[in-house]
């Protein structure tokens, strides 16, 4: 709609040069009135009209109180309270002086200037316009109205040779939806395209948009912005170096330093590249992307490769699937993996392909994860296939370690409180005084185990069915750890930055694995 009106806009100062007073040939001017008076030693060189005087050159009629015809120079200056131009039958001009020259095919109309057509009227002090280089401008200040918005400048070209039309120095566009202020507008009237240069604010009651360059195509809706852009609405803010946007299509892209922004909430997500498909329903930010969801205490920080969203009809979130690099940074617990899909509808994040997560001096390992959250913070965590979790005891040499089918732990304020093993449950554990002196080591199986936390440590562990153990002196070499036992702290991310560090790892292929290959 804004852009619409810019078009109006334009082709007022376009009919200033369709058929209107200037043609290829210079052919004299043609002057009629009631009274024609000479008077060389006050006017030399002219003639004097006055009284329902009529002026006509090349096609167009104008009309005027007094004219001063020079008939050698072929010019006049035309006078009155209101000297009137019949352009063609569209276009008209008002003034109180005009100065003509039919020789140079220059115009300049003075004095309480306006310009009306069939859409717009132009107010201005002084018009001019050039024949031999095609256009026609006022550098004086100017304003343009039509029925439903109101542009201001300082200055207004037109040219014909390239169908452009600039409005330059403090322009402003008042209209009853939105206001623009810029300091360059140029439409292009073949092209149907306007281009913004300087900065550029467009509001509304909906949005606001700030930029320093761009274009819109008014024929096809579609706009890119340049330098740096940002984009304000009621529920989120975008910044980024080029933003392009096709309104016929609702899909957007943006590329270099992109940042979005959930107002309400103030989750953000950040990246080199994002797109947007609100027909097809998705989003998703690649190239060092990361998604940052603000919590009480802290935030969550979270990279992938790819971090794609799919939306419902109303633009809201129905799922998110992150792949590739998978990393995040909280600072209560971290993690990584392949792959991770999180459905808003649950309040479930499932996470694959070699996913692990740490929570203070804990590892927990498994083929596969389900985490589910509440407001934001982590409620269950089921680990399952191979899950193995291992606590650091004494400088990354001596861990608890417990192993099963599958575990499921229960968080409270984000640590672990409880957590069941099952079925094949193998535990080795380290039990301590209260002064942290070394008792004994337990090494333990059961049908099904549960473990209790306390400060996120193993504090009490509860066997059922099928209870086999030994407790004695801890071990050597192998007998120390379980089978599977890794210590991964290597690609944990210690802080919020190494959630872009990329790494290697890759699971081994466990020996039952094998066996199971082998009997398939």
């Amino acid at each position: 709609m804004m852009l619409r009106i810019i078009r109006r806009f334009a082709a007022v100062a376009a009919c200033l040069c369709c058929g209107c007073l200037f043609a290829q040939r210079t052919a004299p001017i043609r002057c009629t009135a009631d009274l024609l008076q000479f008077d060389n030693d006050l006017f030399p060189g002219a003639q004097m009209f006055t009284g329902n005087v009529e002026f006509s050159h090349e096609g167009s009629v104008g009309y005027a109180d007094t004219v001063f015809y020079y008939e050698k120079a072929n010019r006049l200056e035309a006078f009155g309270k209101e000297v009137i131009i019949h352009i063609n039958d569209s276009v008209h001009l008002y003034g109180h002086s005009l100065r003509y020259d039919g020789t140079t095919r220059t115009a300049v109309l003075d004095g309480n200037v306006m310009l009306f057509d069939n859409h717009s009227v132009l107010y201005t002090d002084l018009l001019t316009f050039y024949r031999a280089e095609q256009y026609a401008f006022y550098d004086c200040g100017g304003r343009i109205e039509n029925d439903s918005a109101v542009l201001t400048s300082q200055c207004g070209y037109y040219y014909t040779a390239t169908s452009d039309a600039y409005f330059r120095r403090e322009v402003h566009v008042q209209h009853p939806e939105f206001t623009l202020d810029a300091d360059t507008l140029r439409y292009n009237t073949r092209e149907e395209k306007v281009y913004f240069s300087g900065p550029t604010n467009m509001q509304s009651d909906s949005n606001a948009i700030y930029c320093e360059e761009g274009w819109y195509a008014t024929r096809t809706e579609e706009a890119a912005f340049y330098g740096p852009t940002r984009v304000y609405t009621r529920h989120y803010l975008l910044t980024a170096d080029t933003l392009f946007y096709d309104h016929l299509n609702d899909a957007a892209k943006a590329w270099s330093g992109v940042f979005l922004q959930d107002t309400g909430k103030k989750h953000y997500v950040t990246s080199d590249y994002m797109e947007y498909d609100g027909k097809k329903g998705y989003a998703f930010a690649t190239v060092r992307a990361l998604a940052v969801y603000v919590q009480r205490d802290d935030s969550l920080f979270l990279h992938a490769d790819t971090l794609w969203v799919n939306l419902d009809s109303n633009r809201r979130l129905r799922s998110a699937i992150c792949h590739d690099h998978v990393r995040f940074f909280h600072r209560q617990y971290q993690g990584r993996c392949g792959s991770l899909y999180y459905s808003a509808t649950d309040s479930l994040a499932e996470m694959r392909d070699a996913p692990l997560v740490w929570n203070d001096s804990s590892q927990f390992q498994a083929d596969t994860f389900r985490l589910f959250l509440q407001d934001g913070d982590m409620r269950e965590l089921h680990l399952l296939h191979h899950a193995f979790v291992c606590q650091n005891v004494w400088e990354e040499s001596s861990f608890n370690q417990l192993k099963g089918a599958a575990m499921y732990v229960t968080f409270k304020e984000n640590n672990p409180d409880y957590m069941w093993i099952y079925p094949h449950a193998v535990c080795l554990y380290y039990i301590e005084d209260k002064d942290s002196a070394l008792i004994g080591v337990q090494r333990a199986s059961a049908e099904r185990m549960k473990v209790l936390f306390s400060e996120g440590s193993f504090s009490e562990i509860i066997f059922y069915r099928k209870i086999e153990g030994t407790f004695g002196p801890e071990g050597q070499g192998e007998s120390r750890f379980l089978p599977g036992f890794q210590w991964l702290d290597s690609y944990r991310p210690k802080e919020r930055s190494e959630v872009f560090n990329h790494d290697s790892y890759v699971p081994p292929v466990l020996k039952e694995d094998a066996e199971e290959d082998e009997d398939e």
